[in-house]
């Protein structure tokens, strides 16, 4: 099978969605077919999108950055159907909500595949509840055949776009339980200068508000008074980011510096040496599908501490891997840190994490699904 991922979110940049585009597109050439990534930089850069996998890249051009509205959609579908000359896809899988959806739907006046659109972002969770925005995702949604989601919510709350409903799905995101397996512990807190007494807490998420890391900060006041040993490491874009001055804000005025450390963005090819080095890894969310970060974390034997939002009560089993507290309330969130802390089941929660993702998360596993959706979406038939 020929299958194009069209996105205007790739790698390099750091994210859910450009992590999960590279993953299974991976899985999906392991498992025989043939996969192309056409990206589209709604910035108008030139990036080294090609260089950051082994997975063909394809660019739209960049002279397209100055259009806006129709011109834009209309240039897009023209950059498809030029691509489409050089590599005649079977699937055209959107995973961005942007102009491409629209594209999709003048590309679909001669295109005889099918056409599928992954809503991933949590933007769509934002403004589903404007009527105006909703008719016109309706419009620019008319030209696919099935809708797949990582988390239940986005599933449901994306049904209304009237796309057939035996041809929407829920598939959970995945994780390469290979790639981030454990390694020794203390191994990997020497190489990030930790010490072996630390507590350490983990979050490996973009500060914007969706993910809520604003709320970590304001629980570690909490967490503090009674773990004094107590490190949390945050590893995601800083200065750029929305919630940053909030929660460098924080952390000033409460004196957490000696107790926190901001890494910045760190390479998704780099995080296992964080997660071995943590004890607990944090989803402190707002809004979430099913956490790569969390699936990632798992993967590493680390258990979970995460709000009871979007897919993350799919992934933690109360007691069993991890804690889940309600969303936008620091002292919970603190709490269930402490909990933690507390536990003498910490490795038993870890083994747990990492059984389940091989169980139901793999990689393969979600590639598959996405194969037979496909094929239910009517690939291969006449």
């Amino acid at each position: 099978m020929k299958i194009a991922m069209l996105t205007s979110d790739y790698l390099p940049s750091i994210g859910g969605i450009a992590s999960h585009i590279y993953e299974l597109s991976k899985a999906l050439r392991d498992a025989g077919h043939e996969v192309e990534i056409w990206y589209w930089n709604r910035k108008g850069l030139q990036t080294d999108a090609n260089l950051a996998g082994d997975i063909p890249v394809r660019h739209f051009s960049m002279q397209g950055s100055s259009k806006k509205g129709r011109k834009l959609t209309s240039f897009l579908a023209a950059e498809i159907h030029g691509c489409l000359q050089e590599f005649d896809a079977q699937v055209l899988h959107v995973h961005t909500l942007d102009h491409l959806m629209g594209a999709i739907g003048q590309v679909r006046k001669t295109y005889k595949g099918v056409t599928v659109w992954t809503n991933h972002t949590s933007r769509f969770l934002r403004k589903v509840g404007s009527f105006w925005w909703r008719l016109k995702l309706r419009v620019n949604s008319r030209g696919f055949d099935g809708l797949l989601a990582p988390s239940e919510e986005l599933l449901e709350k994306a049904l209304f776009l009237g796309i057939k409903k035996d041809h929407c799905r829920y598939i959970a995101n995945g994780v390469d339980v290979n790639k981030f397996a454990v390694i020794d512990r203390s191994e990997a807190r020497k190489k990030l200068n930790i010490a072996e007494n630390k507590f350490v807490l983990l979050s490996t998420r973009r500060f914007s508000p969706k993910n809520g890391i604003r709320f970590l900060a304001e629980a570690m006041i909490e967490v503090n008074r009674i773990v004094p040993e107590v490190l949390c490491v945050f590893c995601g874009n800083m200065p750029e980011a929305k919630d940053w001055p909030a929660v460098e804000q924080i952390v000033k005025k409460n004196e957490l510096e000696p107790f926190v450390r901001f890494e910045g963005a760190v390479p998704n090819t780099t995080i296992n040496t964080y997660l071995s080095a943590a004890d607990v890894v944090v989803l402190p969310s707002l809004m979430e599908a099913t956490s790569i970060s969390g699936l990632e974390a798992m993967s590493a034997s680390r258990p979970l501490v995460g709000t009871k939002v979007g897919g993350i009560p799919e992934l933690i089993e109360e007691g069993k891997n991890g804690f889940l507290v309600d969303p936008s309330d620091s002292h919970a969130l603190g709490e269930g840190i402490i909990k933690m802390y507390q536990s003498p089941n910490r490795e038993q929660m870890g083994q747990f994490a990492r059984d389940k993702v091989i169980r139901k998360y793999s990689w393969e596993m979600v590639a598959d699904k996405v194969i037979g959706f496909y094929q239910d979406c009517g690939v291969g038939q006449a």
